[in-house]
């Protein structure tokens, strides 16, 4: 069985430091989820292509993982089990 995936999907960043273009909404999220004070919403706006989905990926692992690294998801070579779903759009138990 030869399992194809999209390149955007292949190559989608998993951290925050990896996500090119968006510096400062990734610094400004990333700051608000260490310090606690992340907002009720976020609204990501933008033309197809401009990283939405997966700036919404990342902040649901930063906000849901179980080993919590200071306010960032887990490294990607050693994703706990809340962000390998999230990551493999499998994320039904995620609150």
């Amino acid at each position: 069985m030869d399992t194809k995936k999209i390149l955007a999907l292949k190559y989608r960043p998993q951290i925050f430091s990896d996500l090119i273009g968006q510096e400062i909404i990734s610094e400004t999220i990333t700051n608000s989820i260490k310090l606690g004070k992340t907002p009720n919403a976020y609204l990501l706006t933008g033309i197809r292509g401009v990283g939405k989905t997966t700036t919404a990926r990342l902040i649901a692992k930063s906000l849901n993982c179980t080993k919590n690294n200071n306010g960032s998801s887990c490294p990607a070579e050693n994703f706990c089990d809340t962000c390998k779903q999230i990551a493999s759009s499998n994320h039904i138990d995620v609150l």
